[in-house]
C-alpha cells in the first residue's frame, strides 16, 4: 500500500518527503483500527494469547528499530533482494500452511517468543527500513531506492 501511495502522491506533484509521510499516515490510519478490531473480535472468542501478543509486539518493535537503523547502511540492491525473498517466503507459507486446530493451545515459551519477536522485528525493519526511516534523523534518500 505504501509504495503505491508514494508513487501516486509524487506523480501528483507532492514532494518525496511529504508523499512518504502522507503514505505512512494513511497506512497507519487503515491498519491500526483494523488490527485493533480484529484483535478484540478474536479476543472475545478466546482466540488471542495475550502473553504472546505482548511479548511479540514489544520485542518486535525493538527489533524493528534496530533493523530499520541498519537498513539505512545497506545498499538498495540488498534491500530489494531481501524484500523479494520475504514476499516469496510469505507466499509459500500461505500456500503450504496447515489449517489451525481450534481449541488447541500452543506450547509457547517466553524465550521462544522473545527470539522470534526480535528476529521478525529486525527482518521487518530491514525490509521496510528505507521507507520507515525517511524523514527521520537517518535521512534516507528516496532516490537510492531505485538505484
Amino acid at each position: 500500500m505504501i509504495p503505491v501511495q508514494y508513487w501516486v502522491y509524487t506523480s501528483m506533484g507532492l514532494s518525496p518527503k511529504l508523499a512518504i509521510l502522507t503514505a505512512f499516515g494513511t497506512n497507519l490510519a487503515v491498519v491500526l483500527p483494523t488490527a485493533i478490531s480484529g484483535a478484540l473480535g478474536h479476543s472475545r472468542k478466546n482466540a488471542v494469547i495475550w502473553k504472546a501478543a505482548l511479548l511479540l509486539g514489544i520485542t518486535g518493535a525493538i527489533g524493528a528499530f534496530f533493523g530499520s537503523s541498519s537498513a539505512t547502511m545497506l545498499p538498495a540492491k540488498v534491500l530489494k533482494i531481501a524484500f523479494g525473498v520475504a514476499i516469496l517466503a510469505g507466499a509459500i507459507r500461505m500456500l503450504t500452511a496447515k489449517k489451525a486446530e481450534i481449541g488447541k493451545k500452543p506450547n509457547l515459551s517466553t524465550a521462544s517468543l522473545v527470539f522470534w519477536g526480535i528476529l521478525l522485528g529486525t527482518a521487518t525493519g530491514i525490509i521496510g527500513g528505507r521507507w520507515s526511516t525517511y524523514g527521520t534523523s537517518y535521512g534516507s534518500n528516496p532516490q537510492i531506492w531505485y538505484a
